[in-house]
This record gives C-alpha cells, sequence and structure tokens, in this order.
C-alpha cells in the first residue's frame, strides 16, 4: 500500500458538462494499493472472506459489471 498525504486538488472540467463545475476537493491522508487488481481477483477475496460485493456502478451497457467483467 501507498500513504497518499492529505491535500486539495482540482476536480471537474470547464469544457464537458458531465464534469462541470471545476471545483477544489479536499481530502484527509489515506491508503491505496500500489497494484491493480481484476474483478475476478476481488470477488475471490470476497468469497473467502464474506465481504459483500461492491455496489453495481450502472455503467450503460455493462449490466452486472462485477460478476459480468471479471
Amino acid at each position: 500500500m501507498v500513504r497518499i498525504p492529505k491535500g486539495t486538488f482540482t476536480m471537474g472540467d470547464s469544457v464537458n458538462p458531465d464534469e462541470m463545475p471545476v471545483h477544489s476537493v479536499s481530502l484527509g491522508e489515506y491508503l491505496i494499493d500500489k497494484c491493480e487488481i481484476s474483478n475476478k481477483q476481488y470477488k475471490r477475496f470476497c468469497d473467502s472472506t464474506g465481504t459483500a460485493y461492491p455496489d453495481d456502478p450502472g455503467f450503460a451497457g455493462m449490466d452486472n459489471y462485477f460478476l459480468s467483467f471479471p
């Protein structure tokens, strides 16, 4: 895991309507995994630890994303 320090960054876009408005976001310090894992790997973790599956993100044309796109 990698420690990300607290800080403020600019989020959004002034051209793309889906990303408006441009605004500042402040986050506290947090840890993030250094390496990506696949849905398949995360499902294996959920199944072995009894962790609930994540909510479906609702991507268009990708129903049941977590289970259908390993």
